[in-house]
């Protein structure tokens, strides 16, 4: 959608009210001259958007914004977004989320696991674009259950490891990412044997 982008999310380890935070975004805006898009990640930056407070609404639509990376499982938030401002790009955050999100109107996603999921993810929004409910659940608990296995066994090293396994050696997390055990690595290659094969 855009070749270069910015994307930011909420700061965080204070935890900011509304005013602060449009006025954050307002000064990266004025710093950069490239499509802005808010990252909205409650779980991680412990702050919340309220989407229904003047100063984030005036972000939203006064072209501060190109779009919203929307990391959250709120999908009414998602919605009222969309309607606060139908000319936003909205991306998705959490993939096990996906086809709810598009029901309330996200344009796609953005994903960690993406780098290999993206055969299933394909196949969901075919389903789905389609009209084929049934067929596009089916696939989403599918990516639904390697999600789980990803998150149980680590997110980013897991992702590491299975682009090592099919072929794109990325080496491993840094610390304090602990290192994949042997039992969780057997795991993964069950889930690549099942999902990828």
């Amino acid at each position: 959608l855009f070749p270069y982008t910015t994307l930011f999310r909420s700061p965080f380890y204070y935890k900011f009210g509304m005013d602060a935070i449009a006025e954050y975004f307002r000064a990266i805006r004025a710093a950069v001259d490239l499509p802005l898009f808010l990252y909205n990640f409650p779980v991680n930056t412990g702050v919340d958007i309220d989407v229904s407070h003047p100063a984030i609404r005036s972000i939203l639509t006064d072209g501060t914004l190109a779009g919203v990376k929307h990391t959250s499982i709120n999908l009414g938030q998602l919605e009222r977004i969309r309607r606060i401002n139908p000319e936003l790009s909205l991306f998705c955050g959490y993939e096990d989320a996906y086809l709810g999100a598009r029901a309330m109107a996200a344009d796609g996603a953005i994903g960690s696991s993406f780098n290999f999921t993206l055969p299933i993810f394909t196949e969901v929004e075919r389903a789905y674009a389609s009209g084929s409910m049934d067929r596009a659940r089916e696939l989403q608990q599918n990516a639904n259950d390697v999600t789980e296995i990803l998150a149980k066994c680590g997110l980013f090293p897991s992702i590491k490891y299975v682009l090592g396994r099919q072929g794109l050696d990325v080496g491993e997390c840094r610390r304090p990412f602990p290192a994949l055990t042997d039992a969780q690595r057997a795991e993964l290659d069950i889930m690549l044997a099942r999902y990828f094969d």
